[in-house]
């Protein structure tokens, strides 16, 4: 239990020291974001009834039989949906989730194959237009914006969007800390070893944030959307 104590103090201060001020930023696009994207397909029902279509196909080609924004519809009409159903859709957005979150903190580690600040980027973008294009969406349709997200997204959103955003800005603080100590060892190689042992430690406090943090909000965050978010609709 020590043990477990540590390694969360360990991921406070590297959160509040490290990369918290990244997250601000993405928090800052992704709201801005939804807004320009609810704004745009407010204005032209058709593009959004065919941007919603077109999700829903890709998360269906996914191999999971409804996506999240048609669950949503699917609840609001009233379609009755199946344990077998609920289950595999839990476990796609589960599967779906740790796909993302898995590379963007990757990208961090490839700083010089994919600048560390793209990825991360386009993922907050593209999260806030389907936010934003899917209100729209059920604007459109007759159901209030304001409490479709607080019954249909918010609920699992705050561990969801917390995960999400905790993997995007600790994709971007690996990927410039990789960057800046590349230059530094160009500068003086001396300190070779240095940067790989700082690399290292590094690494390991990466793990513990995938495992002890990213995973159990993931988990928590699938089930609430799956299980839960139905009930709310």
């Amino acid at each position: 239990m020590g043990r477990v104590q540590s390694i969360y103090k360990e991921q406070w201060q590297m959160f509040v020291k490290g990369y918290i001020k990244y997250m601000a930023l993405y928090f800052v696009i992704s709201v801005l974001s939804v807004i320009c994207a609810y704004k745009s397909f407010i204005s032209n029902p058709d593009l959004a009834k065919t941007f919603f279509d077109y999700i829903v196909e890709i998360f269906e080609k996914k191999g999971m039989t409804t996506s999240s924004l048609s669950w949503i519809n699917d609840s609001i009409l009233g379609t009755n949906i199946g344990a077998y159903e609920t289950l595999r859709f839990g476990f796609g957005i589960f599967l779906n989730n740790l796909l993302v979150i898995t590379l963007l903190v990757l990208s961090g580690f490839l700083a010089w194959a994919i600048f560390p600040l793209l990825y991360p980027l386009f993922t907050m973008v593209t999260n806030g237009i389907l936010i934003g294009g899917a209100l729209a969406y059920f604007k459109l349709n007759g159901h209030h914006p304001a409490e479709l997200f607080v019954k249909g997204v918010l609920p699992h959103g705050v561990t969801e969007f917390l995960a999400i955003f905790i993997a995007t800005s600790l994709g971007t603080y690996i990927g410039i800390n990789i960057l800046s100590w590349s230059f530094k060892i160009f500068k003086d190689l001396t300190k070779m070893n240095e940067y790989k042992e700082k690399l290292k430690v590094l690494s390991v406090k990466v793990f513990y944030t995938y495992v002890f943090v990213l995973l159990p909000l993931l988990a928590i965050s699938a089930f609430i959307e799956s299980v839960i978010t139905p009930m709310l609709l």
